[in-house]
Parts: structure tokens; sequence; C-alpha cells
């Protein structure tokens, strides 16, 4: 859900810089154009009549001296005609002026084309020594405009495009964000279909509107992965099944072997040598009848299959007794495997409530591994203790550690190792069943249960 959040903010500031992008370009333009045609107007036609009048020469009669420069000078300001009048109105010379224009001016007339037109042509005049040049330019190609606005009613148009503007960017902005909340709802529902698609619940969508496709194509997985779940659920229920059902088989002949091999080790009358293999064959029957029990323990675990029969107990109580069964087990021998254990008051104390069997087998499996594992013997420290929030019990050896791919596997997951980690498995099974963790250090000698308390 924050993605979708971080997503729609994402797409609501790239709309936005956009905008804004696109404002800046069209202002940019405007001001450039503006720019170039102020330019071309500066050098071509604004200020000619003036430059043309700082560059006249007259004489004492006011006559013009430099009339072919003037000429010249008009040419390239695009000038259609000059004309220079006197006080009366009168033309005193003129350039290439129409035949309908050349007749004297009162001064109304003056006054008028000074700041309009001419005729058709637009014109602009300059003062020189008291007589007035006008230069005129062709019909059609000066757009020429005064206007007069009283202060008021000017501030009060700047206002009022100043407000317009701002009431663009106003509606533009809520648009955005009106089309993108829209967006943002139907993208919700999706986003909520796919959590629930991962979490593995069925999905069922209304096919309708702009993203019906959409909506079809999630129904369609979602039908998919319900189908498939169902077909992995019957394969692990016949997997476990048949693991259930072949370790009963195997149980009732291995009873049996324990038992006569048991018979042939405890009689009298057998031979020595006869007695020797039948303890041989007693004791690799118990491995092969614990396989049977870890192996049908995990699958059972694996496919949550395992009802957590759970009761208030002191894990203190489990603890020692692991730790007594492992001291009177037949692989100890006195001496090799000397075990301390350590309970911090607080241990002593607590009651959980917990699976008292499966957590029992746990605390077995973590120290029994260290006697399996160890054959030349090895110093087995057993600590137990508890926090505000945690109850741990830390086993530490002194043997050869457990291989550095294995402690990865169960700190990190990932790829199993193709070493035997039964034992180990269905310790991490275990304790993840009652919320809780299982860490190995990296050396592989210390391995922490740690299950939380409430």
């Amino acid at each position: 859900m924050k993605g979708l959040i971080k997503i729609y903010l994402k797409y609501t500031g790239s709309a936005v810089a956009i905008i804004f992008l696109f404002l800046s370009l069209v202002f940019a333009m405007v001001a450039w154009s503006a720019g170039k045609s102020y330019v071309k107007s500066e050098n071509f036609q604004k200020y000619s009549v003036q430059t043309l009048a700082e560059n006249m020469k007259l004489n004492a009669d006011k006559e013009i001296v430099n009339v072919r420069q003037v000429e010249e000078m008009a040419k390239q300001a695009g000038a259609e005609f000059l004309m220079l009048l006197n006080e009366g109105g009168e033309i005193t010379w003129s350039y290439r002026l129409p035949r309908e224009l050349n007749h004297n001016y009162s001064a109304a007339e003056i006054a008028s084309f000074s700041r309009w037109y001419l005729g058709d042509y637009p014109v602009t005049s300059w003062e020189i020594n008291g007589q007035l040049l006008v230069l005129g330019y062709p019909a059609g190609s000066v757009f020429r405009y005064s206007f007069y606005q009283d202060f008021d009613t000017f501030y009060m148009t700047l206002s009022l495009f100043r407000n317009a503007f701002l009431i663009f960017i106003l509606f533009t902005l809520l648009t955005i964000g009106f089309l993108g909340y829209r967006y943002y709802r139907k993208m919700m529902v999706f986003t909520v279909a796919m959590e629930d698609l991962a979490a593995g619940r069925e999905v069922l969508l209304s096919e309708t509107g702009s993203m019906r496709e959409f909506a079809r194509s999630i129904n369609q997985t979602s039908d998919k992965l319900k189908k498939q779940a169902k077909m992995l659920s019957r394969r692990d229920e016949a997997r476990t099944e048949w693991i259930s059902g072949v370790s009963h088989d195997i149980r009732t002949p291995l009873s049996l072997v324990l038992g006569y091999s048991n018979l042939l080790e405890e009689q009298a009358c057998t031979d020595e040598k006869i007695r020797k293999e039948a303890s041989v064959i007693r004791q690799e029957s118990l491995k092969i009848r614990d396989l049977i029990e870890d192996l049908n323990l995990t699958s059972k675990l694996e496919y949550h299959m395992q009802p957590l029969r759970m009761e208030q107990v002191y894990p203190v109580q489990i603890l020692r007794k692991a730790v007594a069964d492992l001291l009177n087990s037949i692989v100890m021998e006195e001496g090799s495997y000397p075990i301390q254990l350590r309970v911090s008051r607080e241990f002593e104390s607590l009651n959980l409530k917990m699976d008292e069997k499966l957590m029992a087998r746990a605390f077995r499996n973590v120290i029994g591994n260290c006697v399996r594992h160890n054959e030349e013997g090895c110093e087995i420290d057993v600590e137990a203790d508890c926090s505000k929030k945690w109850m741990r019990v830390a086993v530490t050896d002194t043997g050869q550690g457990i291989p550095a791919e294995i402690c990865r596997y169960i700190n990190e997951g990932g790829e199993e190792p193709k070493r035997h980690i039964m034992g180990l498995r269905i310790v991490k099974q275990i304790v993840n069943a009652h919320g809780g963790r299982l860490e190995i250090e990296e050396d592989g000698h210390r391995v922490t249960i740690q299950i939380p308390l409430p």
C-alpha cells in the first residue's frame, strides 16, 4: 500500500512538474519571439525616423545637403516615402511621395497622422530644426495602435489576469489530483488483490470499466492458483500419508528385529561373538527407528499437519530431563562428554505455554548433536535464561563444530545443503511453530533456541 501511495505522489509531482515546465517553455518562447521581434523592429523600423533626422544635414535655408545619404538610409529602413514639412504644413522636400499625398497639410491633419496613419500608410514623424520629418511605410507592413487607460482600470486588468492565471493553475492541480485519486482508488483495489494472491487468498474482481482486462487477468490467475493450491494440498497429503504408512509398515518388522536382537544379547547361553553382533543389530535398528520417526515428524511439521498440544509447562523441567536422558544414554561414555547446565533464576520460575513433547525433542536434538558428531568427545555447556521478551537456551560444545554451509542455511535459509541435517531441520521447524527462532554462530560451536514470551 505504501508503494502505491509513492506511485500516486510521483505521478502528481511529475504532472505538476510537466505543467510548470510547459509554462516555462511557453514564457521562454514568448520572450524569445518578443525579443527577436523587438530587435528586428529596432534595427529596421522603430527608430528609423529618429536616425534619419539625426543624420540629416540642413543648410542655412533649411535645405537638405546630403540627399543621397538620406535616400539610401530610407531604403535600408524599408520606407515607402519621406517628406519634410515646414511650420505652415507645406512640403519642402519629398522622396517617393505618392501623388495623392502631395499637398499641403493643416495642423489638424498633421496632429492626426503623427499618431496614426496617413491614408493607408503607417507613418512616424520627428521634429528637426522647426520642420517635421515624416517617414511612411508600405501599407499593411506595420501595425500602429495607441491607447489610453487610467491606472485604476489598468491595475484592475492586471489583477484580473493574475487571478485568472492562479485560478487556472489551481484548477489544473485539482484536476490532476482528482484524476490521480481516481486511478489511485482503482489501483488500490488491484494492489489489495495482488496482496491477497500473494497470501494465497481467493480474489474475485468486478470485470467492468477501463481496467476490465486487468481485472479479468487477475481473476484468471486467482482461479489457476486456487486449482494449483488444491493439487499441491492433495499431493502433500498423499506424501504425508505415504510416509506415515511406510513408517507404520516398517515399524512392525523393526520391532521384531529389536526384540530378537535384544533377546540374543541378554541370553547368557549365547556365544559372545553372537551377542556382540546382536548388540550392533539392536543399535542400528534403534537408529533406523529414530530416522523413521524424524522423517515422519519433519513431514508433518513441514505441511502443518502436526497439531501443537499447547499447555502450561516449566521449560526448566523439560531441559533438565533432556540433559538427564542424554547422560543416561548408552552412547555416553563416562568422562568423554562432560555436561555443564547453568540455569538463571528467572528461567527456573518461568512458566510457558508450549508443546512439551516437541520442545523436549528440540532440546534433545540440539544437545544430542554435540555427542553424535564428536566421537572423540567434547565439553558441552547448556545455558538457559530469559529476558523481557525471549526465553533463551544456548548449547555450546568444544567439538568440531557445525559446518559453515549448514550454519548459513539455518540462519539465512536458501538452498538446502546436501549434508544430513534432519535433526536441526526438526529443531528449526519446532521452534518456528512456537513463533521462535533458531540461530547458530558462524564457528558452528553455539546453537541458540529463542522462544518469545507472552
